[in-house]
């Protein structure tokens, strides 16, 4: 497991995590005569998710972490990545977790899920005003 197993056994179904993993790269627009090592070429992703477990793959028996990045009603997005391409997993604090999530907005933009549900009444909530006795003079 690449030096992860003990970070990997430590975590829970659920636990937030911050992965970070080599990711496949396209680069476009290379001249020809360019030196090779003067292009970079790695690159580093992280995602944000709550974990899930590790599995191996049935068809190539590949251990992969597998975590959920998105969820809509009862419906998860599952992310998975081989474990090969590993370069960290740190395990998050739920409050750490949602800052560094992003959610696409209507108005083409991203903000963060903590501004979000800042901003977000909760269903049925309602708005309490507190009663004031006028003092006496």
């Amino acid at each position: 497991m690449m030096g992860f197993e003990k970070e990997l056994k430590r975590l829970k179904k659920g636990d937030w995590v911050k992965v970070v993993w080599f990711d496949a790269a396209t680069i476009s627009k290379v001249p020809t005569d360019v030196n090779m090592n003067e292009i970079p070429i790695a690159t580093i992703t992280e995602t944000v998710g709550q974990f899930m477990g590790v599995l191996k793959d049935e068809k190539f028996h590949v251990p992969h972490i597998i975590i959920v990045t998105e969820r809509s009603g009862d419906m998860e997005t599952w992310t998975s990545i081989p474990l090969v391409l590993l370069r960290k997993v740190v395990k998050l604090v739920e409050r750490e977790a949602l800052k560094s999530l992003k959610v696409y907005t209507k108005d083409g933009s991203f903000e963060s899920v903590s501004v979000i549900l800042l901003k977000a009444k909760p269903e049925g909530a309602k708005h309490e005003e507190k009663a004031t006795t006028p003092k006496k003079c």
